[in-house]
């Protein structure tokens, strides 16, 4: 099987003994081990460490760093994957880092909540951080043809690199399965939860309303659970990598929606696992085909943005009065706005403009319709 490199390992490598260590977060499954497999693999030098494996988490547990120091003085490369299954690792990794200087730590990790937790205070000033999400529409394409040719299986089946290699029904069963992974382990995991449904449920509702605004109360009042426990499993869900969210834009104008936000999948092919949903691509068999494409454009821009470094703040604007606008990047006083149209006719492109509420509030704008051809200038 062809390994399809990955656009940020060029930045990585360029960070390789620079006096910090490297973090590498992401999901499960997103390719986080085969990267640094990648980059590893050109050290002779370097050994790659399982922190799940049980001999691996004893011996980085113990804090007896002469030993782990035997254990590893013969490499310049040390990988610490999957590094927050080690109780305090950020203590862990400040005393190796300050006091093995000629090593090359490099530690990844599933749960941004866990690792950035534990690694944050103690690596102020001495660390790298790298987001790994699934193949990038760039990374498995080669040309703005195959691009547009890969959109429509890309909405069905997302870029998990253990899928995307797969016959279309292999694809749904392990898509299914990543997907009851994340409900009954993962999210299980954290701060004494201790039934699925909830979480099943609320990844059920959430997999329903793409490209619609909610609200905490909103979403309770469906599940008929609190608003603080919608609220707690969300934010779980966002340190997990499986859902972010998009806050609403707004000045505090009146009709403006400022309380609500959007929720998107970093994967798409999660999505669709979820609830079992993969009819294909058409207008006709699914009603979803425009809250899809439009979660596939924002999360390809987070992956590009991601790549250069973007930090521009992202949002959506909603007017009860005037329309919606469906995504804005903000970024040195002008608000970039975007609108999706994935089955727009070409002739009629120009036609779609800015919300009448919207230009004459914020006339610092530029905007532009992003539809498949499109896609590849947006991404």
């Amino acid at each position: 099987m062809k390994i399809i490199k990955r656009h940020i390992q060029d930045q990585i490598e360029s960070r390789l003994f620079t006096n910090n260590i490297i973090i590498i977060y992401g999901p499960r499954q997103a390719g986080k081990t085969t990267l640094v497999k990648e980059i590893v693999k050109k050290h002779d030098d370097s050994i790659y460490l399982n922190c799940e494996l049980p001999e691996i988490r004893g011996l980085l547990s113990s804090f007896d760093i002469g030993t782990i120091y035997n254990y590893i003085k013969n490499y310049k490369i040390v990988v610490l994957d999957e590094a927050h299954s080690i109780a305090r690792i950020g203590e862990l990794l400040k005393i190796l880092f300050d006091t093995y200087k000629d090593i090359q730590f490099i530690a990844t990790g599933s749960s941004s909540f866990e690792l950035s937790q534990q690694v944050g205070e103690p690596l102020v000033g001495r660390s790298w951080e790298f987001m790994v999400l699934p193949f990038s529409l760039r990374e498995i394409t080669e040309n703005n043809f195959q691009l547009q040719d890969e959109i429509t299986n890309y909405m069905l089946y997302g870029g998990y690199p253990e899928v995307y290699h797969l016959s279309p029904v292999d694809k749904k069963e392990k898509l299914t399965s990543i997907a009851y992974q994340y409900a009954s382990k993962d999210i299980l995991a954290f701060d004494g939860i201790k039934k699925s449904d909830i979480i099943v449920d609320l990844l059920k509702y959430i997999a329903f309303q793409i490209g619609n605004d909610c609200s905490y109360n909103g979403i309770a009042d469906k599940l008929q659970v609190s608003s603080a426990t919608v609220k707690k499993y969300i934010d779980l869900l966002e340190k997990t990598f499986v859902i972010f969210r998009l806050k609403a834009y707004s000045r505090n104008l009146k009709n403006e929606i400022n309380k609500k936000f959007k929720i998107y999948f970093y994967d798409i092919g999660i999505r669709n696992g979820i609830i079992n949903q993969f009819n294909q691509i058409d207008s006709i068999s699914r009603t979803d085909v425009g809250a899809l494409f439009e979660n596939l454009c924002i999360v390809e821009r987070m992956k590009k943005n991601i790549l250069d470094k973007n930090k521009s703040p992202i949002y959506f604007w909603r007017s009860d009065r005037e329309g919606e606008v469906d995504y804005i990047e903000e970024k040195d006083g002008i608000l970039y706005a975007f609108e999706f149209k994935f089955n727009q006719e070409k002739r009629d492109l120009g036609l779609v403009k800015l919300p009448k509420g919207f230009k004459e509030n914020y006339t610092n704008n530029e905007f532009k319709v992003v539809d498949k051809v499109r896609l590849s200038e947006f991404i």
